[in-house]
């Protein structure tokens, strides 16, 4: 391979173009980069929901039919957020029990599912398809944001 001279102006603005080229369209890369940046502080201004349970990771559970509905349990220091996806719908409880409202967010912070919590802490929304997305409870003066999942089901 022959190196390059580095003194033609022409010559490396091709090289940029050539690069640029086959690099092919960046633009859902800069909107992903754009969207994880704007959420840089999201943990700092909220209650972050720690996963603590998850039925695929449960050793006990392995022998369970693939069919069986997949648990995950949040909690913060006061909040506990329980889900289960069944059927492409996601059911959860909210523990202690105050009526609200759960966003499902995906990793541009854009809502993709939403429902209300009632008085019992219960709720249920379709699952939206797609990558990496956490819930948003709030009620009253508490808002809490899970960690990212990468898939529901």
């Amino acid at each position: 391979m022959e190196p390059r001279s580095w003194d033609d102006d022409e010559q490396l603005l091709a090289d940029l173009r050539d690069a640029l080229r086959e690099a092919g369209p960046v633009d859902a890369a800069v909107a992903a980069g754009q969207a994880a940046y704007s959420w840089r502080t999201i943990d700092e201004e909220l209650a972050l929901a720690s996963l603590v349970f998850d039925s695929r990771l449960d050793a006990g559970l392995v022998t369970r039919a693939d069919s069986a509905a997949r648990e995950l349990v949040f909690e913060t220091g006061s909040v506990g957020i329980g889900v289960e996806v069944v059927d492409g719908d996601l059911l959860g409880h909210v523990s202690p029990a105050a009526a609200g409202e759960v966003h499902l967010v995906d990793a541009q912070g854009a809502v993709v599912g939403s429902a209300e919590v009632d008085e019992f802490g219960c709720f249920s929304m379709p699952l939206a398809d797609g990558g990496p997305m956490r819930l948003r409870y709030r009620a009253g003066a508490t808002d809490v944001v899970t960690e990212w999942i990468g898939r529901w089901d």
